[in-house]
């Protein structure tokens, strides 16, 4: 399966642009590191949707204080709720967070 496969069957699933773009990085990134069963195998296993699928579903951030947050998947893909909140830290960085 090629890269364009890849983002092709993500958005039949019915996932958005972006959001096709997320897991096709890191299933092609797990696929290419050789940890084949987070990669391609990943996106086989997601068509043959072996539970109920929300490709709408968002994450959400439940509580938020000083240099703690609890999220809920809310329904989202674990790849997509992890991608939510280190998106979220990067915009926002706890006060005392150490700049890469």
């Amino acid at each position: 399966m090629r890269e364009h496969e890849v983002l092709e069957t993500l958005q039949g699933l019915g996932f958005g642009e972006a959001d096709a773009r997320t897991l096709a990085d890191h299933f092609l990134d797990a696929e290419r590191r050789g940890k084949t069963g987070h990669g391609l195998s990943r996106v086989e296993w997601l068509a043959t949707r072996p539970f109920e699928l929300d490709p709408s579903a968002r994450p959400r951030c439940v509580l938020d204080e000083p240099g703690y947050q609890r999220w809920d998947a809310n329904g989202a893909l674990g790849y997509l709720t992890l991608a939510a909140i280190v998106e979220a830290q990067r915009a926002e960085p706890p006060q005392h967070a150490h700049a890469l």
